[in-house]
């Protein structure tokens, strides 16, 4: 990521996994709001100015985005490596993949869309100066073992700032239920690969609210999941449903017309 202003909200190597050509540099893109496939360049989509804030004390107001670039290049090998083994580490590098997808949720448009309409709206049922809201709940330890960290003092001028609160501690819940998921991994086949989309990571919940099921395609040609039998496992098809059924626009494929 060149520009850490502006954010690939699925990652420029994630993207790179679902081209279609050589070079990793071209994907069929759909669009929903235009029902359409077309030909993209990855560098193209997948990227919005999502966690800038404002500030008293100077500091920059990308510091997120610049923290989330920085994640992302110590887990771009760590990713590459898990597709050309098909296994996933150990270590301190297993807890930096597992808090990378854990942010893939709550840090997506989507997410943070609902999330600032969510605080607009009990503000305004309960008449909450926004300044009476904790600061410290803005930036959160993340897990032991993960190497990068975003720590800073700021005060909160906007609700952008509280969801931002609210996503990081999403993930770091999130991480501590992957870390003790059984992550099965499921294989395309010539005919028929894995799509991606600006919602990728699919869960399903029992009616206590438990994570009963995840799935996320990690390529076009490999898959993870959890929770299910192993010896039914979800197909090729099941998944590229549960993957583009969350999508809030854009769903991302090697192969036209998957829909």
């Amino acid at each position: 990521m060149s520009n850490a202003g502006r954010h690939h909200y699925v990652s420029r190597f994630v993207l790179e996994e679902f081209t279609y050509d050589p070079n990793k540099q071209f994907i069929w893109q759909y669009d929903s709001q235009k029902r359409k496939w077309f030909k993209n360049n990855i560098n193209n989509i997948a990227e919005k100015d999502l966690y800038a804030f404002n500030n008293e004390k100077g500091i920059a107001p990308d510091i997120v985005e610049r923290e989330f670039a920085s994640i992302e290049s110590e887990v771009a090998p760590i990713y590459r490596d898990i597709l050309k083994t098909q296994q996933l580490p150990n270590g301190e590098e297993l807890d930096v993949f597992l808090y990378y997808i854990a942010l893939l949720a709550p840090k997506m448009p989507l997410a943070q869309d609902s999330s600032i309409s969510f605080i607009e709206q009990q503000r305004k049922n309960m008449e909450i100066p926004l300044e009476h809201l904790d600061p410290s709940n803005i930036f959160v330890s993340i897990p032991d073992g993960v190497s990068i960290s975003i720590k800073s003092s700021v005060k909160i001028l906007n609700t952008k700032e509280v969801a931002l609160g609210i996503m990081l501690e999403q993930a770091k819940l999130l991480y501590s239920i992957f870390k003790q998921a059984k992550w099965i991994f499921v294989r395309a086949n010539k005919s028929l690969k894995f799509v991606c989309s600006d919602y990728p990571l699919y869960m399903t919940c029992g009616v206590n609210g438990k994570i009963e099921t995840i799935s996320l395609p990690l390529s076009k040609e490999v898959a993870i999941v959890s929770g299910f039998n192993p010896d039914s496992l979800p197909g090729i098809e099941d998944i590229n449903r549960r993957t583009m059924a969350l999508a809030e626009r854009f769903i991302f494929s090697s192969q036209e017309e998957m829909l």
